[in-house]
């Protein structure tokens, strides 16, 4: 698992868990401010339900968040 980012100067990266794992982690829980995902790589998993279970947070503006 891991996705090619454009930097804010233009350049490209590649980040997963292992090569630029901060910049791929505050990418995947950010909200957009490192960069524009350019390509995505993931592994798909068989679930034994179409069930889910969610906690939604609100919050009232993003420095809230």
């Amino acid at each position: 698992m891991g996705l090619n980012l454009m930097l804010h100067d233009g350049s490209n990266i590649y980040c997963d868990r292992d090569k630029n794992p901060d910049l791929f982690y505050a990418t995947c829980g950010g909200m957009g401010k490192t960069g524009i995902i350019l390509d995505i790589y993931f592994q798909l998993r068989r679930i034994s339900s179409s069930l889910i279970d969610v906690e939604t947070v609100r919050c009232r503006d993003l420095r809230e968040c």
